[in-house]
């Protein structure tokens, strides 16, 4: 009879507990895109009647009157930049422990305030605000700081096209001033730093 240590016997085999691990990670992640679709999606707070969710706000927004009806394509380009970087996405992903994980829940808490003042103040374009921050610190949490910095341009740039409140109307404002050509080329140049800086 071989004899055999109480740690040996009590310890669960590390592959058991690594496909715990990666059940909870997925879990996490399912349960954060549930609660993220509802309360853009179906919590109906905002316009003049209150009957409308913050996605169905900013679609409305994006309409051909303030000349960002270009904002309709921007999911697909976020998605597609994000797909485009999949493989590095993948490669880069491994879990951070202790305060390096911490500052991707910070991020979180910065986009769930934001929530919180749109909800209290019925400004949508606050509730949009904050979503980047929620999915790119939820990354950060989940997956390290590789996986955030690959996503910090995604997420992030496109609010400089698509926020009808951000920049003055581009077409209307070039043609009364020359001003607006330096308008135009602040989102450029923004896009053009985080490409560098984000590699």
């Amino acid at each position: 009879m071989s004899s055999s240590s109480p740690e040996a016997i009590a310890a669960p085999p590390k592959s058991c507990s690594q496909g715990a691990g990666k059940l909870v990670s997925w879990a996490s992640v399912l349960l954060s895109v549930a609660l993220v679709v509802w309360f853009y999606g179906f919590e109906t707070r905002y316009d003049s009647g209150r009957g409308q969710s913050a996605f169905r706000w900013i679609y409305s927004a994006w309409n051909g009157e303030t000349d960002y009806e270009h904002g309709l394509l921007f999911p697909f380009v976020i998605a597609g930049l994000i797909f485009y970087r999949l493989k590095d996405l993948r490669a880069a992903a491994g879990r951070e422990s202790g305060w390096e994980s911490g500052w991707g829940l910070l991020a979180v808490l910065v986009g769930v305030l934001f929530y919180v003042a749109a909800y209290r103040t019925l400004q949508p374009r606050i509730a949009m605000a904050g979503l980047p921050f929620i999915v790119w610190g939820g990354a950060w949490y989940l997956w390290g700081w590789r996986v955030a910095k690959l996503l910090t341009f995604p997420l992030f740039s496109h609010r400089l096209f698509t926020d009808p409140a951000l920049l003055p109307n581009g077409t209307t404002f070039m043609r009364v001033t020359g001003a607006g050509a330096a308008a135009a080329a602040v989102p450029l140049a923004a896009m053009a730093l985080s490409l560098v800086l984000f590699k």
